[in-house]
């Protein structure tokens, strides 16, 4: 007996004056590279931007990875898909694939092939100083991007080990890994008697293996030797203090303001989990922080507010970030100013030729240095938006930051994209977002030669 067809009608808001000819969309959604099908998927039939009015469809392939949609009134159509674990072709490694059809008023049906890949998961021990199977350590896995000799890791997937020291990451896209085991504590900065390390068991980034993950890989035995802590005499530490000022007022003026600070390694390359500091003093806004060794430190400070940014845990986030320097000497007079989220705005610019690639495009900014080790508490992983008929695009509620602008939806192999914020070329540097908001960006995009 063949497996039931999921079949569902879109019904469109149409002229009254004539009854237009309907057609019927229908795909198959297939693993890439084989001829198995994904069942289950999600898929969404909705009208592009501009279109006539009406609602989405949404429904799952059968087991034989089909889908059928009928009586679709003429016009241009975004169809996506989706299913957990697998992701998209694009370079990217997008959780959805998209693609845009068109029906017209002659067209009967469209036939659609839609190739997803399969994630693949990363799996091995971790085993601290003394040579003991570690349980409670936390493993991230980060991809990794080299711009001018300069490396940025960006967190890919986390999680802890079980009782056995065991650990798994799964729902990764295809892709190069650096994997790093951090001893329980690490965000508090009570690390014990282990200190982080690379795989495979090294402390340094330069040393560390790259994990190539092909689709639906399993890569095991990714074992992660933690190296034992050295305890030496106690280093001179040095503290730090200064006030947090909130412009969160109805007429933009500075008031002293609670509010609960992080603190971070400024350098990139150090992935040190954010670590919560205390907080500053709800009627003058003090703060102290003691016990802190020399170095460069991005100070974070956080109100809750609705003209913040979203964050994980369902509430608006205000922020304030300062960088501070200790050398040989306490740092005082340090002020964090927690402002409201801005607005990042900017248009894309297309070939004539490759108008019809715009409706699936997504302007995305990808938190960068500590920024990005605050996604956790931030969301800011979601600040990406779609763009406009006319190219242009906004994206609100972006919190203070370094991010770097990605374009999604450009075939990789076809166009290059260059980004421009005023005279200054961005493609491969961070944009910093303060608390004014910042020049328009420009997206260009061009035939590869």
């Amino acid at each position: 007996m063949r497996p039931f067809l999921f079949v569902l009608s879109l019904v469109v808001a149409q002229a009254p004056t004539q009854e237009a000819a309907r057609g019927v969309i229908r795909g198959v959604v297939q693993v890439a590279g084989t001829a198995a099908a994904v069942a289950g998927a999600s898929v969404t039939v909705e009208l592009e931007p501009g279109g006539a009015s009406g609602r989405a469809v949404h429904l799952k392939t059968d087991q034989d990875g089909r889908f059928e949609v009928t009586a679709v009134p003429p016009g241009r159509y975004r169809v996506s898909v989706r299913r957990e674990g697998y992701f998209s072709l694009s370079i990217e490694g997008n959780a959805e694939e998209v693609v845009i059809i068109s029906i017209g008023a002659d067209t009967k049906a469209s036939d659609l092939s839609i190739l997803l890949v399969p994630a693949g998961v990363i799996s091995g021990r971790v085993i601290d100083g003394f040579g003991e199977l570690l349980p409670m350590a936390n493993v991230r896995a980060f991809t990794v991007t080299s711009d001018g000799g300069r490396v940025t890791l960006k967190p890919a997937a986390t999680n802890f080990t079980d009782h056995r020291g065991e650990f798994r990451l799964f729902w990764l896209p295809p892709g190069e890994y650096i994997v790093q085991g951090e001893p329980p504590g690490s965000a508090t900065g009570r690390t014990g008697l282990s200190l982080k390390a690379f795989y495979p068991n090294v402390t340094e980034l330069a040393s560390a293996a790259r994990i190539e993950l092909k689709a639906g890989d399993s890569r095991t035995g990714i074992d992660i030797a933690l190296p034992a802590a050295i305890i030496q005499p106690t280093s001179k530490t040095f503290k730090i203090s200064g006030q947090v000022l909130s412009t969160l007022t109805a007429d933009g003026r500075g008031v002293p303001a609670a509010s609960a600070l992080m603190l971070l390694p400024h350098d990139a390359i150090d992935q040190s989990s954010p670590r919560n500091v205390g907080t500053s003093d709800s009627r003058t806004g003090r703060f102290e922080i003691s016990s802190l060794v020399p170095g460069v430190y991005d100070l974070y400070a956080r109100v809750q507010d609705s003209r913040g940014s979203p964050s994980r845990r369902g509430v608006a986030l205000a922020w304030g970030r300062a960088v501070v320097e200790i050398r040989d000497a306490d740092e005082d007079n340090i002020r964090l100013i927690v402002h409201p989220s801005v607005t990042v705005s900017g248009i894309v610019r297309l070939p004539a030729d490759a108008s019809v690639l715009m409706s699936g495009i997504r302007v995305e900014l990808e938190s960068v240095g500590s920024t990005a080790r605050l996604d956790n508490v931030r969301g800011m992983t979601d600040a990406s938006r779609g763009v406009r008929p006319d190219g242009s695009f906004t994206i609100g509620a972006v919190a203070e930051g370094d991010y770097r602008v990605r374009l999604r939806g450009i075939p990789a192999d076809g166009y290059t994209v260059e980004v421009r914020q005023g005279a200054e070329d961005v493609t491969d540097a961070e944009i910093l977002v303060t608390a004014t908001t910042p020049l328009p960006l420009e997206l260009i995009v061009r035939r590869r030669q």
